[in-house]
């Protein structure tokens, strides 16, 4: 049976609890440097973010890698292995990656992330502003969602981009577990793992939200 949103959340915040040396607090991230990012989101509206291919990069990069999942089944099975060890293992298995791999991976990901903090500094906004913003990448990354049932469509984007705005704000988190290679991968697997579990719930919500059409 699968796992509530609630659960995958819990366990996602357990694991990367279990990953960092030290706790993040999430208000000092919200409230660090408000000026800078208010000034910097005046100038460079959501439509900009939209065009910015870098950005569009770093969530495609992100879509391609959950996409290399074996099965659903699998993604919601992963914190059932007790060790870290084992559940990096398992995490390499069920997402057809190796650990030279994913490294790779995470690299490609952080220079585009620091790009995009720099220009746009999405890590500092608001959870669900930033998911606002986020809303019309989502699109670009998700073309395949093409249905006539546009409540549905647009339902299931908005969950997507609150995804990846939740997720993003984790990676960003995983910044201080980066200064260890292994920690950092496991900070950052954990993150794509409740993304992927939470974008499989959406993708449900949105399947049924098309068959009772």
């Amino acid at each position: 049976m699968k796992k509530s949103l609630l659960a995958v959340v819990l366990t996602g915040t357990l694991f990367l609890s279990s990953c960092a040396s030290d706790e993040q607090n999430f208000n000092d991230v919200e409230a660090r440097s408000q000026s800078k990012v208010e000034n910097s989101m005046q100038m460079k509206s959501a439509q900009s973010i939209a065009s910015d291919q870098k950005v569009i990069d770093f969530f495609m990069n992100e879509k391609r890698f959950m996409n290399k999942a074996k099965s659903e089944e699998e993604v919601f099975a992963l914190d059932a292995e007790e060790t870290l060890d084992d559940k990096q293992n398992k995490f390499y298995a069920v997402f057809n990656t190796s650990e030279t791999e994913f490294h790779n991976y995470v690299e490609t990901q952080r220079e585009l992330k620091n790009y995009i903090e720099e220009t746009y500094h999405l890590g500092d906004l608001d959870g669900g502003v930033r998911a606002e913003i986020l809303t019309p990448v989502m699109e670009i990354v998700h073309p395949e969602i093409v249905e006539s049932f546009s409540d549905c469509r647009g339902v299931y984007i908005a969950k997507l981009a609150l995804n990846a705005s939740v997720a993003y704000g984790a990676h960003v988190a995983c910044l201080t577990a980066d200064v260890t290679v292994i920690v950092g991968a496991l900070c950052h697997s954990a993150v794509l793992v409740g993304q992927a579990a939470a974008n499989y719930i959406a993708l449900d919500e949105y399947r049924t939200c098309i068959k009772n059409k």
